[in-house]
């Protein structure tokens, strides 16, 4: 039974180090999101690999559907690090007070705030006993979705921002 305590570890390590919420500067912002993805990838991780092992799974099917297992955590964490390295990239060169472009990182910023708060509260009320895994992998797949609408949003929102033929000047 020692899967959902790693789960349960993952998941507290994830959310209550440097919350965005608390933190207030981008950098923040972005290591809170990537807290929050890397927790859904290491507990849809924990998830399929305790499927495979309740599955009854032997020999090299077992050992199949474990590499399967990891070969989506570790995708699902290089994505985590990418968004990182993005999210950082933007924080370096932010654009002018007022200007559109500054409004959308705002609005981006409360929005990771909330999936972040939204998913301390979410495994918060999960119960102790043996559903406690699934109700973490459910909010882990939750911060993951929200995190993914902040991110399309943004995109949205930045592409719609009027900017300069040859993009040398923001807005």
């Amino acid at each position: 039974m020692r899967t959902p305590f790693v789960a349960l570890a993952a998941l507290v390590a994830a959310l209550f180090v440097a919350p965005a919420a608390q933190a207030g500067n981008c950098a923040s912002s972005c290591g809170a999101a990537k807290r929050t993805c890397q927790m859904s990838a290491v507990t849809a991780f924990r998830s399929c690999r305790n499927d495979v092992k309740v599955s009854g799974a032997t020999g090299q099917s077992r050992r199949d559907a474990v590499h399967s297992c990891r070969d989506t955590f570790r995708t699902a964490i290089e994505a985590c690090v990418a968004d990182l390295h993005s999210c950082l990239g933007d924080c370096h060169t932010p654009p002018p007070d007022g200007s559109c472009l500054a409004t959308c990182n705002g609005d981006a910023k409360t929005c990771v705030a909330t999936v972040v708060a939204t998913a301390k509260t979410c495994a918060q009320a999960c119960a102790k006993g043996p559903g406690k895994l699934a109700c973490l992998f459910s909010c882990g797949h939750d911060a993951k979705t929200g995190l993914d609408a902040c991110a399309a949003t943004l995109q949205s929102c930045r592409a719609a921002c009027p900017s300069s033929p040859s993009g040398a000047f923001l807005d």
